[in-house]
């Protein structure tokens, strides 16, 4: 028989890549579940940051960062610091796109200042590329072109950097 645990990524990976694409109100009803019976903080986190990205992919962005700024409350008071830092990098894009330039920049901060304590090389030098990256589109939006490529090539040497083993190509 499968653990609690097990159920709960068995349930959660089905709605993230299946469910999802297929019944949105489905996919909200499971995660909103999830979230009920969780039986850690970790699972909370993750329920809400699925249901913070069935907002994002409906359009709903106010609501994806409603969801996302609760279960970073819940990962930071936990030092969930890998889930802390996913979540930076999704609310600085959300704020991001919105127009909330300084809130979102907030969270670039906190997702780079997490991301180079991550211990792990190839988590470390994907996400600090993705962090990179975000920056980019910051300073376009500002047009600072000259930081915007220095932002690149920063991000392009992180993805250089990712050990073998892990799929280079798709960064």
């Amino acid at each position: 028989t499968l653990s609690q645990e097990q159920k709960f990524e068995r349930i959660y990976f089905e709605t993230a890549v299946n469910t999802a694409g297929r019944s949105s109100k489905r996919a909200f009803e499971v995660s909103d579940s999830l979230y009920t019976h969780a039986a850690s903080e970790l699972q909370k986190v993750k329920a809400l940051m699925l249901t913070a990205t069935l907002f994002q992919q409906e359009g709903e962005f106010n609501q994806a960062i409603v969801k996302a700024v609760e279960a970073d409350k819940i990962a930071s008071k936990n030092s969930l610091s890998d889930w802390e830092a996913r979540i930076a990098g999704f609310l600085s894009s959300r704020y991001r796109y919105i127009g909330l330039y300084t809130q979102g920049e907030i969270y670039l901060s906190k997702g780079r200042r997490l991301g180079n304590r991550m211990k792990d090389p190839a988590s470390k030098a994907v996400y600090l590329g993705m962090v990179e990256q975000e920056a980019a589109y910051y300073d376009l939006e500002f047009e600072k072109f000259q930081n915007a490529i220095k932002s690149i090539n920063q991000a392009s040497d992180y993805f250089k950097n990712i050990p073998e083993g892990v799929n280079k190509i798709y960064f």
